[in-house]
């Protein structure tokens, strides 16, 4: 295996770490055949991606890892509960 082959690899595992950070996420990538649904979740399909061109490849990781960035930041705890709930 060469360097780029290697960066390639890591770029995957890095990507198969981050996981899905959304729902509607997980379901575009399987609609593309980059992911396989599951009873548990999705997971990325490491031979779809390795398909990809390694500048796609960090792409999509810079992408996922903003977006899980973005799940992180603190809200407002009510802003979380559904009116129902609060009108209790």
């Amino acid at each position: 295996m060469n360097d780029d082959d290697r960066y390639q690899l890591l770029l995957i595992d890095a990507i198969c770490g981050v996981g899905f950070p959304s729902v509607i996420l997980a379901q575009e990538c399987e609609r593309v055949g980059m992911a396989d649904a599951h009873a548990t979740g999705w997971t990325w399909d490491r031979k779809a991606l390795w398909k990809v061109g390694v500048d796609k490849l960090q792409e999509l990781y810079g992408g996922l890892c903003e977006q899980r960035e973005a799940n992180m930041q603190p809200t407002e705890p009510l802003e979380d509960v559904p009116t129902i709930i609060l009108a209790q």
